[in-house]
Order: structure tokens, then sequence, then C-alpha cells
């Protein structure tokens, strides 16, 4: 029935139209319960995820969700949306969540790893992607820890990706993930003094690390001093962005692709313009004479 001001009875137009629309409503609320409850399961998985990973490696479990903590802080002052903050935080909670397919000797391990002992891993970005692919509304998650250790300048793992094309949820971790690391007691070594810490994020500024995503933890730290190496850092990236302008106005290009020899015949983009500035993946040269 409709919303009168004075109490009465409804039409016949008015009950026919009533009986008309009650489906379409019933369905749009039953929408909104299934969706509901999706999304309720779906918490429930991340959280049993998260509980796995916890009481596999006690540490990993700890560090995650206090890297989460510091990369939401981070983040915000970046400006990123309500809807970025709460990918970014899953990203943040299950960025380690491939550990789970790591050999229990390898987590708890006192000394170095060995070269071989590295290579499995360094597996486990590739191992959380995997899992979390699984899982319908985690597709996001799933990519962005895929990347979260890859490195501003194209050598990272496991796609040697660069800059803006490492995903920002990724970058993000990756810098707040390396400081709780540094800070924080491993059966291998002690905690790293904060200010020390925060000297290695200023030193890898730039190559290693987003230098924006380092001077907002720097002042998110109580550092806002970003120092002459991140400042110098970031002015190199402005330089390089007008130098690839150059490079390409001489033929007259809108797109530039920018690659480096990663085998015999391999090479691997690590930068661009136009449409190479979003492009990422291998090429293969049969022929060894060709520079560039």
């Amino acid at each position: 029935a409709s919303y009168c001001e004075e109490p009465g009875r409804p039409e016949p137009d008015e009950l026919t139209a009533v009986q008309e629309y009650a489906p379409i409503v019933a369905l749009g609320l039953e929408s909104i319960r299934r969706q509901c409850e999706l999304a309720r399961s779906y918490e429930a998985i991340v959280l049993a995820l998260t509980s796995a990973l916890d009481s596999r490696d006690e540490y990993t479990g700890a560090h995650s969700s206090e890297t989460a903590a510091l990369a939401g802080r981070v983040a915000a002052r970046l400006g990123l949306s309500e809807a970025e903050l709460e990918t970014l935080g899953r990203v943040a909670v299950l960025h380690d969540i491939g550990k789970l397919g790591i050999p229990t000797e390898l987590l708890g391990k006192t000394g170095p790893l060995t070269p071989q002992e590295w290579e499995v891993m360094r597996r486990h970005p590739v191992i959380g992607e995997r899992i979390l692919a699984r899982v319908p509304f985690l597709e996001q998650v799933a990519k962005a820890v895929r990347h979260e250790h890859e490195r501003w300048d194209g050598m990272g793992y496991p796609d040697g990706l660069a800059a803006e094309r490492i995903p920002l949820a990724s970058r993000i971790v990756f810098v707040c993930d390396g400081y709780h690391a540094m800070t924080s007691d491993r059966p291998y070594r002690a905690a790293m003094d904060p200010a020390r810490a925060c000297a290695e994020l200023r030193e890898n500024a730039g190559s290693q690390f987003d230098p924006a995503v380092v001077e907002a933890l720097l002042e998110e730290l109580g550092d806002p001093d970003p120092g002459p190496h991140l400042t110098g850092q970031v002015v190199h990236a402005q330089a390089r962005g007008h130098a690839l302008e150059a490079i390409a106005e001489q033929p007259g290009a809108t797109d530039l692709f920018v690659f480096r020899r990663t085998g015999p015949d391999t090479w691997n983009h690590i930068d661009g313009m136009g449409r190479g500035a979003g492009w990422a993946g291998n090429v293969e040269v049969r022929s060894g004479d060709e520079p560039h």
C-alpha cells in the first residue's frame, strides 16, 4: 500500500500495482540477503587462511597483521579510496599466505638460506596467488600478492615488473613489510634499530622501493625529512622520464618500449611511454646482433 497522510483503503489500481511490483522487490531483497551471506563467507575464508598461516609460523602470522596495520596508515596518507584501502588490507594480511606451501624447515631455519633454499622460498608469491585466485572475490588481492616482491627497478620477482606497472597495493605492502621485517627479531638475527631501518629505506628508495611510498612511511613514522638520497632518487626518476620523452620525440613516436636482456635471446620489458608504460612481458630476439 502507498503511504498517505490520512489512513484509508487502497484503490484497486494501487493493489494491482503492488501485486505487479511485489515479486521484483522480493527478488531484490533476496539478492541483498545472498550478497550479505557471501560477504560473511568470504571474510570467514580470509580469517581461516590467516589462522592457518599463524598456526604454521607464529612470526609470519603476527608479522602480517602488524604489516597490515602500518600499510593501512601509509595508504591513507597516499589518499587511497575506501575500496582500495579494503583491498590493501587483505593484501597486507595475506601477502605471505604462499608460505603455506614452503617446507617448515625453511621457515624456521636459524641460519642463512642457501641459494637453492632461496629459490624455493621465492616461490611463495606465486603459491599465494594460486591459493587466493580460487576465491571469487580475491582476484585483485591474488594479483597484488603475486607482485609483492617486485622491485621498483624491475629486478624483483617473480615477473620482473618495474615502477608503476607493479600494483600500488603491492608497492605499499613491500615497503611496510620490509620495515617491519628489519625491526623485528628473527631466529638468525636481532632486530635493527628503527633509525637504521629508516636509513635503509631511504638508501633503497628508487631502486628497491617506490620513493613516494617510502616518503609516506617515513612521515607516518615521524621522520618527515626524506633526506638527500631519497630526494635525489625522485629527481632521477623525473629525469629518466624526460629522457624517454626526448628519445621518443626523435622518430615522432608516441609509444616507447624499453627492455633489458635477461638471457641470450630474451629481453624483459622494464620501462616505456604511452602503451609502453603499461605493457609488461618478455620478447625473444633470435639474432645476437640486436643491441636494442
